[in-house]
């Protein structure tokens, strides 16, 4: 499967390089001084408002790139071609001019794309493939860190220790589900308190938005598609950082979701075989402490690879097919997602942030991965499809979607139910309460859209542009959390 992407992945590459027919296109600034001149223009002539007044040049780029999705493909089949098509595939009994139910379904497939038909199988096909891919990925920073992210528990002694394990460990499995699954079957178990396992759930939050950073880099041949995807990508990050840094001192100060929590749950009786319950149970812990994590397959049973080699070979490869793949995606898109299907999505994502938000949680649902969610929206809004705006709120119903993970698993906890329930409803009003303080009121919520941009605009810095998503990758997801683990073991050592 890999290998058939990479193929598609070169022959697209070598088609559009060497193949196909050059279009002389601007310079992104020519391009911005143009548009703004037409503007300006149109307005003189017509007496009315200049429609880039009051935006940034970032804006009015991103507005161009919208614009351009929203004109007609220019691939309509011509009268001459209908008629013609009829008369053929009607043996010449049936004209263009003629009625009847016939007439109207030959009139309808002549004017059928099938060259567009294919190229949307196509990109289903890529879209499988990416979350696949995403899977390969997931599993290959299981193999490198599994066995440490379940040893990281043993440490949290304080908020912040909590946090950035519950960061850390989020990373190295790549799923906030996977973590908050691993937090109620220890507090379910016992061995971990409330207390801090509300902190790691807020780690948790942060360490999932890990995913659609590193797909947003996936862009980086594209300066403007790596700024708009970027910005996308981080406004994840930088909401579930600013709920952390409002919730996390309240919350060390008094412990507002343990007591909330306890006042709902203190009355759930633990599950029950002998009831007829199913309390089958998911063990989270178990695979990742002494036992050899890799079971079987390819590299398993013919390669013999150990732990740390399968993972890095899967994570290598993974990374090359995460470009493959949205190289793929991107292409195809610019050729099939343009004129009425780009306006199809551009109403069903542009009506409300609220509708977004209900749209957002109802794919995580389905797919049990918030990561999933985000990483698939961000090429999309990469290449100017949907804006920045209505990313937003789409990644916020993807934060409380991925909440229902933990209460599946606290629904099978036989041994201290109450406290498992704590942290699974914790998980999700923590989400629900974060959305409530920043996104209703406009000021609050311009806050991580401006922080977002800002963070995406320093992809296209001369000097250290092209390396600044690495960096701050590496920084806010491993070097920080990293240190303040090193310190936590060292004080507890």
């Amino acid at each position: 499967m890999l290998c058939l992407i990479y193929f598609f992945a070169l022959f697209i590459f070598i088609y559009d390089r060497f193949i196909k027919k050059k279009e002389d296109k601007k310079d992104f600034a020519d391009e911005l001084v143009d548009a703004k001149a037409f503007a300006a223009a149109s307005a003189a002539a017509d007496g009315g408002k200049n429609q880039y007044d009051g935006l940034s040049d970032d804006e009015i780029r991103d507005k161009i790139a919208q614009d351009r999705w929203l004109q007609p493909a220019g691939d309509e089949k011509s009268p001459e071609y209908r008629a013609k098509f009829i008369r053929t595939a009607s043996f010449g009994k049936l004209n263009i001019d003629d009625k009847g139910p016939a007439r109207d379904f030959l009139h309808w497939l002549s004017g059928v794309n099938w060259f567009k038909v294919f190229l949307v199988v196509f990109i289903i096909y890529c879209v499988w493939t990416f979350l696949l891919v995403l899977n390969i990925m997931g599993t290959g920073f299981k193999l490198l860190g599994g066995k440490s992210s379940a040893k990281m528990f043993d440490v949290v002694d304080n908020p912040i220790s909590a946090l950035m394990v519950g960061i850390l460990a989020t990373v190295l499995v790549q799923s906030s589900s996977t973590t908050t699954s691993i937090i109620v079957s220890l507090v379910g178990a016992n061995e971990l308190s409330v207390k801090y396992a509300v902190f790691m759930i807020m780690g948790a939050n942060i360490g999932t938005s890990v995913t659609n950073t590193i797909v947003a880099m996936g862009h980086f041949n594209n300066p403007e598609e790596l700024r708009r995807g970027f910005s996308a990508a981080t406004v994840h990050d930088v909401f579930n950082m600013i709920a952390v840094a409002i919730w996390l001192p309240i919350n060390w100060i008094y412990p507002v979701f343990k007591e909330m929590t306890y006042e709902m749950v203190k009355d759930i009786d633990a599950c029950d075989d002998s009831d007829g319950d199913d309390c089958s149970k998911t063990e989270f812990l178990k695979p990742y402490c002494d036992a050899r994590l890799l079971k079987g397959g390819l590299a398993y049973d013919t390669w013999d690879m150990s732990d740390k080699e399968a993972g890095t070979t899967l994570t290598i490869l993974s990374l090359a097919a995460l470009c493959a793949t949205l190289f793929c995606i991107v292409y195809v898109l610019q050729i099939v997602v343009k004129g009425p299907a780009a306006r199809m999505l551009k109403k069903a994502v542009g009506l409300n942030g609220y509708l977004n938000m209900a749209i957002g949680c109802g794919i995580t649902i389905l797919v049990q991965s918030s990561s999933i969610t985000t990483s698939t929206l961000t090429p999309i809004a990469a290449v100017g499809l949907i804006t920045h705006e209505e990313m937003f709120p789409l990644t916020l119903g993807a934060n409380v979607g991925t909440t229902l993970s933990g209460i599946m698993a606290a629904t099978v906890v036989t041994s201290n139910p109450v406290q498992a329930w704590q942290v699974a409803l914790t998980h999700f009003f923590f989400n629900v309460f974060s959305i409530v303080l920043i996104y209703p009121l406009p000021v609050t919520r311009a806050i991580p859209l401006a922080a977002s941009r800002w963070l995406g605009r320093m992809t296209a810095h001369e000097t250290y542009g092209k390396i600044f998503p690495l960096v701050y990758t590496g920084v806010v997801f491993l070097a920080i959390p990293g240190i303040c683990y090193g310190i936590a073991v060292a004080a507890t050592s």
